[in-house]
């Protein structure tokens, strides 16, 4: 078995956080670019998407480290659950 020391794992850990650190500007840049060109989709594309315009509102909002993905995900999440309950009902 691989014998992982406090040291190393120091090491590995601060590595880490510095490729974090050092690649966030670029993830925020593409987060924004792409919040730019769903904003420029029509109501009926957003809509094939399973997103609203007011989703893209909600993630302008977030601070700048806040990944808007995981919150447009979740919010299509939540309206194919509801949907799909919805059309059970019915």
């Amino acid at each position: 078995m691989l014998d992982v020391t406090p040291a190393f794992r120091r090491r590995t850990d601060f590595r880490a956080a510095m490729w974090r650190a050092l690649g966030w500007p670029a993830r925020v840049f593409e987060a924004r670019r792409t919040l730019s060109q769903l904003a420029q989709m029509s109501d009926r594309e957003l809509s094939d998407l399973g997103l609203l315009r007011a989703d893209l509102a909600d993630c302008t909002a977030l601070a700048p480290d806040d990944d808007p993905g995981a919150r447009l995900a979740r919010a299509r999440a939540v309206r194919a659950w509801y949907g799909r309950h919805h059309d059970q009902a019915a």
